[in-house]
Order: C-alpha cells, then sequence, then structure tokens
C-alpha cells in the first residue's frame, strides 16, 4: 500500500526563480528505476492565491533521466486571469519537447486560445510555435527564450486583425504588424525591437508605422519611427542618452483624426534625450503651435531633470489666453522664476473658472524632499472665489 504524503508548502528553486506551492498533496513512489508521481496539487502562493496547479507524470532515476508529464493550471485571479492551461512534456529531463494548450481571459480583454510547443531544458525553451487566438485578434509567435541563470530572449512574431477597441472604445479599427525583439537582463539591461510593418486603420482612417529601436547602456538609440495616421505624421531619429538627443518633428493638421476628445491642428519640432530610467530627461521645443480645442497653442524653450533637479530655459507655454514661463535652476542657489497670467482658466480646463495673475521663484527637488517656493504676487479669482498670496513656504525632509 502506498501512502498520501501531505505538506504544507513545497519550494522549487530554479537559478534566481522560486515558486512556492502550499495546501500540498503529493502521492509519489520510486520503482525499477523510475519515480512515478502519481498525483501532486496545490495552490501558489504570494499574490497567486487564486492559481492552483495540479500534476501527474513519471521520470528515470538515471541518466539522461527520460521524462513524460501532464500538468494543469487553473485560476481565477485577477492578477493573472482566469482560465485553464494543460502542459503535456515528453523526452530527456534536460532535452524535453512540451505542447501547452488552453484558453485565457484577463481582466476586460477578451478570451484567447492558447496553443504553444517548443523543446526546452531548466534553463530555456525555443518556442517552436505560440499561437493566440481570439476576438481581440491572432497572434504567433516563435523564437527562444531564457529564464535562468538570467533572463534572454530572441522572438520573431505576427500579428493579424488586432483590434484596438479592446484597450480603447474609441480606437475602433483593425491592425497587423510583424515584430522581432531581442535582448537580455544580465546586469545593464538590452533589448531591441523591430517593427518592420504595422498597417491597417482606425476609426476608418488609414493607419502606417515602422520603428527600430535598441536599448544598451541606459540609453534608447531610435534608428528610426515614423507614424502616420490620416493626415497627421510623427518622426522621430537619433540617439537619447546624455551627451546626444533624438530629433522629433510633428505635424498634425487634424487632431480629431487621432482621438475623438481633441480637436485643432499642431506642428513643431525639438529634440528629446536622457536615459531609460528616468534619472536625466531633457525636451527642447524649437517650435510647437497650432489651434487645439479652439484654442492656439504656441510653445518654445526647455526642461530638463537631472538626479531629481529640475531646470528650465526659457519655457513659454501659451494656450489662449493664458500664459506661463518658467527659466533658471531648482538649485538653492537660483532657483526657477516663474510668471503666470492665467486670463481664463476655463481655457485649461472645463471644471475651471476666473483668472489668475502671479510671479515668483521656485527650488527644490522633483520627488517633494526639498521644497521651497517663493511667491511674490498672486491674485485673482477662481470658481467665483477671490484668491490672493505672497510670501514664503519652505520643506525640507519630513
Amino acid at each position: 500500500m502506498r501512502d498520501w504524503i501531505i505538506v504544507d508548502e513545497l519550494v522549487i528553486n530554479q537559478g534566481e526563480t522560486v515558486i512556492k506551492i502550499h495546501d500540498v498533496v503529493l502521492k509519489a513512489y520510486t520503482e525499477e528505476g523510475k519515480f512515478y508521481l502519481t498525483r501532486l496539487n496545490g495552490t501558489l502562493g504570494g499574490d497567486f492565491e487564486a492559481v492552483t496547479v495540479s500534476a501527474e507524470g513519471e521520470m528515470g532515476l538515471n541518466v539522461p533521466h527520460a521524462l513524460q508529464l501532464s500538468a494543469t493550471l487553473n485560476s481565477s485571479s485577477e492578477l493573472v486571469g482566469r482560465g485553464e492551461l494543460v502542459l503535456k512534456a515528453g523526452g530527456e529531463l534536460l532535452n524535453y519537447q512540451a505542447n501547452l494548450s488552453g484558453n485565457w481571459t484577463y481582466a476586460d480583454f477578451p478570451a484567447y486560445a492558447l496553443n504553444a510547443r517548443g523543446r526546452g531544458s531548466f534553463e530555456g525553451v525555443l518556442l517552436d510555435t505560440v499561437s493566440l487566438a481570439g476576438d481581440g485578434g491572432n497572434v504567433d509567435l516563435s523564437g527562444e527564450l531564457q529564464w535562468s541563470p538570467f533572463l534572454k530572449w530572441n522572438l520573431q512574431g505576427v500579428a493579424e486583425n488586432i483590434k484596438p477597441e479592446y484597450f480603447d472604445e474609441a480606437m475602433k479599427g483593425v491592425v497587423n504588424l510583424t515584430l522581432t525583439s531581442s535582448g537580455n537582463l544580465e546586469g545593464e539591461p538590452e533589448a531591441s525591437l523591430q517593427l518592420a510593418k504595422l498597417e491597417g486603420e482606425l476609426r476608418g482612417l488609414p493607419l502606417k508605422a515602422e520603428l527600430e529601436a535598441e536599448v544598451k547602456d541606459n540609453g534608447l538609440l531610435l534608428s528610426k519611427f515614423e507614424v502616420l495616421l490620416g493626415d497627421n505624421h510623427l518622426v522621430a531619429s537619433g540617439e537619447a542618452n546624455k551627451g546626444s538627443a533624438i530629433d522629433w518633428r510633428l505635424n498634425a493638421p487634424r487632431l480629431e483624426q487621432l482621438h475623438p476628445d481633441i480637436s485643432g491642428t499642431l506642428v513643431g519640432d525639438g529634440a528629446l534625450s536622457g536615459t531609460v530610467d528616468g534619472s536625466v530627461f531633457q525636451l527642447a521645443i524649437d517650435e510647437l503651435n497650432g489651434q487645439v480645442m479652439d484654442y492656439s497653442v504656441d510653445a518654445k524653450g526647455g526642461l530638463s531633470l537631472v538626479d531629481g533637479l529640475v531646470t528650465a530655459k526659457a519655457l513659454q507655454v501659451n494656450v489662449g489666453d493664458n500664459l506661463l514661463k518658467m527659466d533658471g535652476v531648482a538649485n538653492e542657489g537660483q532657483g526657477i522664476d516663474w510668471v503666470l497670467a492665467g486670463d481664463d482658466l476655463s481655457q485649461l480646463h472645463p471644471e475651471l473658472s476666473g483668472q489668475l495673475q502671479g510671479r515668483g521663484n521656485a527650488k527644490g527637488l522633483l520627488d517633494g524632499s526639498k521644497v521651497a517656493l517663493q511667491i511674490d504676487a498672486l491674485e485673482g479669482k477662481v470658481k467665483d472665489y477671490p484668491l490672493m498670496a505672497e510670501g514664503f513656504v519652505r520643506l525640507e525632509g519630513q
């Protein structure tokens, strides 16, 4: 007679990946040089409490460890989604063939049928095919995925009949694309993405885009980025790091084609630089002007962030009858001088009304740990309530 084995928790370590299964019911034995797993049931731990797993199979105890495994994963988790996946694997422990199939739904997105086939080991898998089919479109992937000792990938994919309306109700249409991506997370992350083709239509308007991008040494190399939607055109290229920038050019004569909630025209150009981790950011606006929601828009100047410190270089933004000017460095010695002339606040946001005039100086870090605000004058009326302020406020630490 063979007995059940019940344990509180089963921990599986694979490289840096730790899988914890609790409330485990395990029935297993060895016989004639083989390990037999007749039943394994349990629930994943941590944030995956609504995910259960069951498995059965057998494995040879001698090299090359012949393997047969069948496993089922069921989930009702809001974190990872809902559905059932069935895995069947056979071959050898370090060289197995695997098939994964099932149905999955995440949040309010449409359900997808999944079918995947590949060859793998403990460290990764060579994907012959991964197929996703659903009302939101179809996706086919192939390539190589490694998860130990670090994450590494080289994937190719084709997506057809993708319906963006499942992500935004206002973006009805159909999109087809072809992409390749590779990279690794060993030390400083490296990644590349190429959209060789992205074509389709949104709300009856032709859509076309191309992208060639690479992340390396905490910088972004944008070899090509071009998007055309209807009569609107955005182009960018260059390298974004501490020493160089990505040049961008926007020509949007019909903003309502981008989204039904906006209207007007916008034309401009400038440069963008910085690091991928966000510690350095620099935006230069050579020219940006047009008309948005019946209000004129004009902007020029620069804004940068280095180690939490903001710098404004003759930044001037006009929206309708409202003007904001900023210039300086938000350090202890100088600060950023600001001037506000808000003659009609309703042009900035529909829930605002009134007018506000002011000037002063601001110092501090963007994270709010140090802030010093000098108000030379601030006067006006907001939502029929008069407002007047002047003085100095300083915040440091808590």
